[in-house]
Order: structure tokens, then C-alpha cells, then sequence
């Protein structure tokens, strides 16, 4: 007779730790991995406590949900503008699941968030980059009630392009009007500063300070600083650069005009994966697109070391991801509030805001605005008008 897989929740590092041996074991996804997870509790004061959702057999991890409970501030997103509303319990959960993920096995580990939210543990929880056709998001779309659940989740790209054996096989499966920008705009750097032109490459723990030095002189430039997002000089950054360091995984490119950092590219490999991570360029270079040239170097480098088949750009829109990219998946990362007054009432607060959000958002794209908005606000953000701004929820 079959027995029934045992559910149980860790809810302390020890109990964590506990079965750190089968997740490992079946971790395959950086987001999903178990040193990463320990950096994220140590690092940050949000997070109130582990909740790792397990199903047993024979006393040992079948299938994980990953997840942590955190004190956040909801945001809805206005443009590159975020709206702050209460602040809330939410149980954080990782789209990546491990181990065996049949439908009975994840209506199991879904059931179980949500009677962690009848039993108040938290008053949302937001289950991160869920890609769209798995059977993990059809679960989902049909957990809870009509006033409990996501009624606008956020979708998006998710962009990654395989690597041929050669760096001139994969110039040339790019489009004609790709490699064009890339020769343009290389010479138009090589002639504006020639031999001052130089590209640093780092991946040891002993080269940290001063890849943390150098990065945070670009980024404090850039949009992404204004919308708090992509790389900042802070203790959770240095425990990953050490972290992916150790682990022989980094790679990470600066690129100099004479002493000056101009531009950056971080990321590391996990598997046969290439992940980037945070990248930026300094302004005052747009018209050379500084970040061009880079990104060149890197594609370079990694179709020479062979030791990835695949970059993986993440998720959000660019047109570089575009332009560089022959693969495109959706993701969505959804809400799912308690059932009660709490929870319904956050819950009617936030949709109408995003159904406003949303049908000015068609209305720029329906008339050709959406891209001339997009670049209005991040050329504020640049010049440092949208600081302050809360990002709302990280990976």
C-alpha cells in the first residue's frame, strides 16, 4: 500500500539545515539554491522566519516550496513610480519548487500556503516568477476565492539565448540590424578614445572590494539607482559576489575609459547556465552604448571558456534582450491574500489602482507612447529625480 507523503513546514535555520542535503540534491536553479536562500536570511532585517514547505516519505524531503516570511510594503506601480500601501506579513515564495512535482504533489504544497493564510501566519502571500504554462500556475489561478485572489498578477518576459560552439556562429545567427549596431557603435567608441579603451574581467574573492568600488561609481548614475533596483553597494551584495566567488561562478566586466568606469556587466554560471544579473553604463556615454561594446566581451568570453550552452537574461522587457535573444517564456508572479478582513479589504484596495495603471498603460501603447514615455522617466531617474522610490518586493 502507497503511503501518504507527511507535509511539513521549517520554520527555524536549524530546521532548514536539517535537510540541506536533499535540497541540494535537488536543487537545479539559482534562485532555488540553499546557500543563496541562507544569504537572503542573513542579510536581510525584513525577513521574520524560514517557511519551507516539505512532503515526506520514509522521513525524508520528496517535494520543497520554498519561502520565507517577511514584514514588506505592498506597492502598485505607476510607470517606473511605485504607489505605497500598507504594510503587510507576506510569505514570499519562490516559483522554482524541487523534487517530484506532480499535480498532486503541488496542489499539496499549495493548500498548505493557503491555510497558513486562514491561520493568520501572514496576510499575503506573492508567489515569485512562475512560469505560465507550468501545472504549478494553473494551481495557482485556481486557489482561493473570488475576493482572495490576483486579479491583475504581473507578467512578463523571460528571455535566454543558446550558445553555438563559436563566438562567430553566434554573431552570425543574430539579425542584420544587431550586428550593424554592433560594428557601428564599436567604432564609434574605438575612435572617440582608442587605446584608452580597456575592459577589466573579475571573478576571485580577493577581487571584491574593488569590484564593488568600481560598480557603485557607475551605479550610483544610473535609472536603475533611482528605482532602487540593480546593484548597490550593500552588505547583501558582497555576501553573493563572495558567495558565487567562492564557488568559482563569478563574472563580472568593467569597462574604463582611461581610470574611469564607464560601464558593467555582473553575473555568474550555475550548471551549464550562464545568469546575468546587474548591468548599467554611465549616462554621460549613452550615445557610444557603452553597454554594447561589453555585452560583446562577455559573449566573447563565454563561447571561448565553453563551459555554458545558455544566457540567461531574466525577466523585463529591453531591447537588447531582443535584439540578442532566441528564446522568450512568460512569467508571472501572482497574490494570493488571507481570507479575511485583512486580507479582502488589501485586496480591494489594490485592484482598482491597477486597473487604472493598466488601461493608461494600454492607452500610451495603443498610441505609440509607451516607448518615448519609458525613456522620459528613465532619463529622470538618471539624473537622480526618482530617488526615494520604493522597489517593492525582490527575488
Amino acid at each position: 500500500m502507497t503511503s501518504v507523503p507527511i507535509l511539513q513546514i521549517a520554520e527555524t535555520v536549524e530546521q532548514v539545515a536539517a535537510i540541506r542535503d536533499v535540497w541540494v540534491s535537488m536543487q537545479s536553479h539559482p534562485d532555488a539554491d540553499f546557500d543563496f536562500y541562507l544569504t537572503l536570511l542573513n542579510t536581510r532585517s525584513e525577513i521574520l522566519r524560514p517557511h519551507v514547505v516539505t512532503l515526506n516519505e520514509n522521513g525524508s524531503p520528496i517535494s520543497i516550496l520554498i519561502g520565507r516570511v517577511e514584514k514588506v510594503r505592498l506597492t502598485v506601480g505607476m510607470g517606473y513610480r511605485k504607489l505605497s500601501l500598507p504594510s503587510v506579513r507576506c510569505l514570499t515564495l519562490i516559483g522554482t519548487a524541487l523534487g517530484d512535482l506532480s499535480d498532486t504533489h503541488l496542489s499539496a504544497l499549495i493548500n498548505s500556503v493557503a491555510t497558513a493564510l486562514k491561520n493568520k501566519d501572514a496576510d499575503v502571500a506573492w508567489f515569485h516568477k512562475v512560469e505560465v504554462n507550468s501545472s504549478l500556475c494553473k494551481i495557482l489561478r485556481g486557489t482561493g476565492g473570488l475576493l482572495s485572489r490576483d486579479h491583475f498578477p504581473v507578467v512578463n518576459e523571460h528571455w535566454r539565448v543558446k550558445l553555438p560552439a563559436t563566438y562567430d556562429q553566434f554573431i552570425r545567427r543574430r539579425s542584420s540590424n544587431t550586428r550593424h549596431n554592433l560594428k557601428r557603435y564599436t567604432k564609434r567608441l574605438q575612435e572617440s578614445y582608442g587605446d584608452q579603451i580597456a575592459v577589466r574581467f573579475f571573478r576571485n574573492p580577493r577581487d571584491i572590494d574593488s569590484l564593488m568600488e568600481e560598480t557603485e561609481k557607475v551605479a550610483s548614475k544610473t535609472y536603475h539607482r533611482g528605482l532602487k533596483v540593480g546593484f548597490v553597494d550593500d552588505d547583501e551584495t558582497r555576501r553573493r559576489m563572495q558567495l558565487y566567488a567562492s564557488q568559482d561562478r563569478l563574472r563580472a566586466y568593467i569597462l574604463y575609459i582611461g581610470d574611469k568606469p564607464i560601464a558593467f556587466w555582473n553575473g555568474f554560471h550555475y550548471g551549464s547556465t550562464f545568469f546575468t544579473w546587474t548591468t548599467g553604463y554611465d549616462p554621460d556615454y549613452r550615445d557610444l552604448r557603452p553597454g554594447l561594446f561589453l555585452l560583446q566581451r562577455v559573449f566573447m568570453d563565454l563561447c571561448g571558456e565553453k563551459t555554458v550552452s545558455e544566457v540567461d537574461f531574466g525577466s523585463g522587457d529591453a531591447q537588447y534582450k531582443r535584439d540578442w535573444c532566441d528564446d522568450n517564456r512568460e512569467e508571472v508572479s501572482m497574490y494570493l491574500f488571507a481570507p479575511n478582513v485583512k486580507g479582502v479589504a488589501l485586496n480591494a484596495l489594490r485592484t482598482p489602482l491597477l486597473a487604472c495603471s493598466g488601461a493608461a498603460r494600454w492607452g500610451l501603447n495603443k498610441t505609440n507612447l509607451l516607448q518615448r514615455a519609458k525613456k522620459l522617466w528613465r532619463s529622470s531617474l538618471s539624473s537622480g529625480e526618482g530617488a526615494g522610490q520604493h522597489a517593492g518586493n525582490k527575488v
